[in-house]
């Protein structure tokens, strides 16, 4: 192996769907010399499930001490990985993790050095995102899955001065001093996804290969909500509904075609969008400059929707309806398929019940 490149993120980058289509195109993959080894949680990315990727278990072992995440004894994993760089026949392998980006510096250096070792080259792979539409991906990321109940305003401006990889020309000089700035490779998120081929053949062209032969039929992954989704949300999370009953509004959101990919987010009052655009704007262009060799980083549409769109939203009783109404339906939908295994689940104790007592099935 010559090459191994590590897709670090970022959070909030299609970093799922991704995972799904490196695991589902695993033969064509392999058949231009790359691997997307076997690891971690491929299996889950092979099902279409949202996952960490295959990196996940690595990642996890690199974590600061304090991270809720962090295996604190990972030797298992290393080894993993390291028998499955050893056993591969391909020229480049992938491994790919969110949770790379939360990497404590010391042991994300010990791990390259290993692979160096070897005589391989290491090669970060992430995307950046304009920073209103990562953020308010994050906070429904906060309201889908984790019962938040407040508006974006309160949980954007505690995380965006706080995150460090959001400074996007600091987190790429630290990455340039692990990797080698010749070993970066960054792409805007925004523009990908706008783009005919989409965020997978835009991956496929980071690895120098275009997507004749890949399957790009790849199911909605974390599907985001709309801002009148999200306002009802806000309202049940206030009873703490479990997780899967978010997934199942995920899933209506999906179906109704109410947040479609490509569609922007509007979540944040003008107010905000401007003080975030003002906090990173240096940032943003000194990174513009230095790696993309031009003079802005990204396009920024004009905003003229409501001053706060959360708060402002008008849920009609249509909204209403189309929310539950879809909820129902997929529940009368699992409780069909329950009724329909527990006759089968019936039908198998009744033929063993049978024949533990010599009758022919059907007669007891």
């Amino acid at each position: 192996m010559k090459e191994i490149i590590l897709h670090i993120g970022m959070p909030k980058t299609g970093t799922s769907a991704l995972q799904v289509f490196l695991a589902r195109n695993h033969a064509a993959l392999k058949a231009h010399s790359i691997d997307y080894f076997q690891i971690g949680e491929f299996n889950l990315g092979l099902k279409g499930s949202i996952s960490s990727g295959n990196g996940s278990f690595l990642a996890r072992t690199l974590l600061p001490p304090n991270a809720p995440a962090r295996i604190a004894d990972g030797a298992q994993y290393h080894t993993e990985f390291h028998t499955a760089v050893e056993n591969s026949t391909a020229d480049i392998g992938i491994v790919s993790s969110e949770l790379f980006i939360d990497a404590a510096r010391e042991h994300l250096e010990r791990l390259l050095a290993s692979i160096r070792n070897s005589g391989i080259t290491v090669k970060a792979l992430y995307y950046i995102r304009r920073h209103d539409q990562f953020l308010a991906s994050a906070y429904m990321q906060q309201v889908k899955r984790h019962g938040y109940t407040d508006y974006p305003e309160t949980y954007v401006r505690t995380m965006y001065r706080s995150t460090p990889f959001l400074k996007y020309h600091s987190f790429y000089r630290t990455l340039a001093d692990i990797f080698g700035a010749r070993n970066i490779l960054c792409r805007i998120y925004d523009t990908a996804i706008r783009d005919e081929g989409g965020l997978f053949l835009d991956c496929l062209s980071a690895f120098g290969i275009d997507g004749t032969g890949f399957s790009t039929d790849i199911p909605a992954i974390n599907t985001s909500l709309s801002p009148k989704e999200v306002a009802i949300m806000l309202m049940i999370n206030r009873y703490h509904p479990r997780m899967q009953f978010s997934d199942l509004v995920v899933e209506n959101a999906v179906t109704s075609g109410t947040m479609a990919a490509g569609i922007e987010h509007r979540l944040l009052p003008q107010r905000l969008l401007e003080e975030i655009e003002s906090f990173f704007r240096s940032e943003n262009a000194q990174m513009a400059q230095e790696y993309f060799h031009r003079s802005k980083l990204f396009e920024i549409p004009a905003f003229n929707g409501p001053a706060d769109p959360i708060a402002m939203a008008s849920l009609s009783f249509e909204d209403v309806i189309s929310f539950f109404g879809g909820l129902v339906v997929r529940y009368d939908q699992r409780m069909v398929e329950l009724d329909q295994r527990l006759n089968d689940l019936g039908r198998v104790v009744r033929a063993l019940r049978a024949e533990l007592q010599g009758q022919p099935p059907g007669k007891s």
